[in-house]
């Protein structure tokens, strides 16, 4: 549970610099285009590789397709993370 907690503020502190902007109020549900305005370029070259560093493991780029929300981004980088650390990669 604290590693998913620690895992979610990394998230949301990596967003906040992106954003420029360390006393903005996210949440889960922040949709990256429409909440957050971030460009399909900052998620493609910038935030992509930073989560990937988080999880320790490159994420295919066709299962960025289907993010949206910061949640999204938590959910996948968690689930790839947990099963780099299973499988000893």
């Amino acid at each position: 549970m604290h590693n998913e907690i620690n895992l979610e503020n990394q998230i949301f502190k990596v967003v906040q610099e992106i954003l420029s902007d360390p006393d903005g109020e996210l949440s889960r549900a922040s949709r990256f285009v429409k909440d957050l305005r971030i460009d399909s370029d900052d998620l493609s070259f910038i935030l992509c590789p930073i989560l990937e560093d988080i999880a320790g493991c490159q994420i295919p780029f066709r299962e960025w397709d289907n993010i949206y929300t910061i949640g999204d981004a938590i959910d996948l980088v968690k689930n790839h993370r947990d099963n780099h650390q299973f499988s000893g990669d």
